[in-house]
């Protein structure tokens, strides 16, 4: 992790390109190619019950948290199991 400033000029070059990035999708496959999606909330930055460390409250769960599983059902699956995870925590506390 660096500040800004410390990035050489060709490095600020790169990152300034990045930024300016732009792009148009022409469009999908539709749902029936459709996976699972990328990115999304960090799991170090919740605790065991998928609660934020940082907002107490805040829960996030299935496909909103950075985590990918091979197909097969198996984000359906992590989808379901968070949520549940989620509701016996609540209903617990």
């Amino acid at each position: 992790d660096r500040a800004y400033y410390e990035f050489s000029d060709d490095e600020k070059s790169i990152i300034k390109r990045l930024f300016a990035y732009e792009f148009a999708p022409a469009g999908t496959f539709g749902f029936e190619r459709a996976e699972v999606t990328k990115g999304g909330v960090k799991t170090n930055f919740l605790d065991e019950n998928l609660e934020s460390k940082s907002v107490k409250g805040l829960y996030f769960i299935g496909e909103v948290l950075d985590i990918t599983g091979v197909l097969g059902g198996y984000n359906l699956h992590f989808a379901f199991a968070s949520a549940l995870k989620v509701a016996s925590t609540l209903k617990n506390s």
